[in-house]
């Protein structure tokens, strides 16, 4: 059994991925996001980053159980994790599973960023109906059945539920109190001081560019046997080609599959999330994107 962790800042592509992978044939099976697996034995659960000294015998013995089960059910010859915050902890996950392939899909992030703040807007408008009776009846409902799917599919185990519970409560809790949804996605550090000074769109730029250069930077110390790096645009405009690469790096034959499955996923294109959205936004968040997207070897322009 092979484990590919797919990896990226979130907002980037990586659900897609895995499912146009899963969708090859019975060989490949997606396990979608095991954060509450990734996180056992964190004490503290407010930035998503943990280094190979976090894996202690005690946390490698639960994750590793965890997913040999999911493999057993499975038998199939690889299994996916897409958890986009295993960007942040690459070493963390080496030093757990020695041989885990680290795919990381990069999107610009500028599109990133408004992907991002699509998500906010949505969650602000459920937390403002949350504000009457029935809309918090609907949040409840909508958290209860969050967190049934995540047991079912094998996501959250009874032992983690608790943890999960947790989090439940303190997201409705701020909606109760007006605060609004807490940023989405991976939890950096320097996020929270980020958003309190410059406000959600740097924030979610910040995110953007701390995620990214953390998965590059310790995705390229594995080495190309291990670590692998794809452009969502690739994906998107040349799909065959990135298809290839991927299952080359993978070591899998195609079935065909992902390619159909892809091909059915992108029949009605659209342009870039940017090019829909005010050039003088996106030209305030310069001083966080413009380096790293040129490191990248994206264009700045708005």
């Amino acid at each position: 059994m092979k484990l590919l962790a797919i990896v990226g800042a979130g907002r980037s592509g990586t659900n897609l991925l895995a499912q146009t992978l899963a969708a090859d044939g019975e060989h490949i099976k997606n396990l979608y996001e095991n954060r509450y697996i990734w996180s056992y034995g964190q004490a503290d659960r407010r930035c998503d980053v943990r280094g190979a000294e976090d894996a202690t015998p005690r946390v490698q013995r639960y994750i590793s159980a965890h997913f040999a089960r999911r493999g057993e059910r499975s038998k199939t010859a690889v299994l996916i994790d897409k958890t986009p915050s295993n960007a942040l902890r690459i070493p963390f996950l080496a030093q757990v599973f020695p041989d885990v392939l680290v795919l990381n899909i990069i999107r610009d992030g500028r599109d990133n960023m408004v992907s991002r703040a699509r998500q906010r807007d949505l969650a602000r408008v459920h937390g403002a109906r949350g504000g009457s009776l029935v809309g918090g009846t609907q949040l409840v409902a909508r958290r209860i059945l969050h967190l049934s799917r995540l047991m079912q599919r094998g996501n959250l185990p009874v032992d983690r539920l608790p943890v999960a519970l947790f989090d439940s409560v303190s997201g409705l809790t701020r909606h109760a109190l007006g605060k609004g949804p807490p940023p989405y996605g991976e939890r950096v550090a320097g996020l929270a001081a980020c958003l309190a000074s410059e406000g959600p769109d740097a924030a979610a730029a910040f995110q953007w560019r701390e995620t990214v250069v953390a998965a590059h930077r310790a995705g390229r110390a594995l080495g190309p046997r291990q670590y692998l790096e794809i452009r969502f645009e690739d994906l998107m405009t040349d799909p065959q080609r990135t298809l290839a690469t991927v299952f080359s790096f993978i070591g899998c034959k195609q079935h065909g599959g992902a390619r159909a499955y892809l091909r059915d996923q992108l029949k009605t294109p659209r342009p870039p999330p940017r090019q829909r959205t005010d050039p003088a936004r996106l030209a305030a968040l310069e001083r966080h994107l413009r380096p790293t997207l040129e490191h990248f070897g994206y264009v700045w322009e708005t």
